[in-house]
C-alpha cells in the first residue's frame, strides 16, 4: 500500500523552528534532524498504518535519534496528512486542538 502524502504548513514550521534550535546547539545538526524528519515521512507513505493511533485518528511516529520529537499525522482517504512535529514535552491539548482545527 502506497499513499500521497502532504506536509501541512504548521508542521514545516514546527520542522524549521526545531531545526534552527539544533543548530544553535551544534552547526548541522539542525539539518540532521530535518533529514531524520524527511526520512521518516518517507516511510509513512509506504506503511502509514504502521504506527498506532494516539487519539482518535492521530498517530505518531517517534524520532529515533532526536526523540523525544515526534511526526503527527492523521489518514484522509488515500493520503497521509503531516500536521506536527511536537517535542515530547508540549501539552497534548495544543496537538488536540492542532488537530480538530483540521477536521
Amino acid at each position: 500500500m502506497s499513499v500521497a502524502l502532504r506536509r501541512l504548513r504548521s508542521a514545516e514550521l514546527d520542522l524549521v523552528r526545531a531545526a534552527e534550535w539544533y543548530d544553535d546547539q551544534r552547526p548541522g545538526l539542525g539539518e540532521e534532524f530535518a533529514e531524520e524528519v524527511d526520512e521518516v515521512v518517507r516511510s509513512l507513505a509506504r506503511n502509514p498504518l504502521q504506527h498506532s493511533a494516539v487519539f482518535a485518528d492521530v498517530r505518531r511516529v517517534r524520532l529515533r535519534r532526536f526523540w523525544p520529537y515526534a511526526v503527527f499525522y492523521y489518514l484522509h482517504q488515500e493520503e497521509v496528512i503531516v500536521f506536527a512535529i511536537f517535542h515530547a514535552s508540549r501539552q497534548p491539548e495544543r496537538l488536540a486542538r492542532r488537530r480538530s482545527r483540521l477536521s
